[in-house]
């Protein structure tokens, strides 16, 4: 997966600039991987409103920062948080911490 099929870079750059391209995606990262753990603690507790609410920031989180592929698997896991599918939580949570990570080992210091 190329960083160009994660980011939107144009739209980005369309709405916050350029020049605040590298501290946007810092933040996005610094935050969705928090994100991510804290939903990952949820549902390993299987604390239903907490991994709701982790879940809906995490997705609205991708789709202000055009990653797409991240906000798609983060619906599949609200989905399954609703249906008590417990065992595809975390395999998803998973991949979206790759995608996180992809994020910014592929943007550190290349903008």
């Amino acid at each position: 997966m190329s960083k160009d099929e994660l980011l939107n870079l144009q739209k980005l750059e369309q709405v916050f600039g350029a020049s605040a391209l590298n501290d946007l995606i810092k933040s996005f990262t610094a935050e969705a991987t928090e994100l991510v753990a804290s939903a990952r603690q949820a549902a390993a507790g299987k604390d239903l409103d907490q991994l709701l609410r982790a879940t809906h920031q995490l997705r609205g989180l991708g789709l202000c920062f055009e990653v797409e592929k991240m906000a798609l698997l983060v619906g599949k896991v609200e989905a399954a948080t609703r249906d008590a599918r417990w065992d595809e939580i975390d395999p998803e949570l998973l991949q979206i911490a790759k995608i996180i990570e992809t994020v910014e080992t592929s943007f550190n210091g290349a903008l």
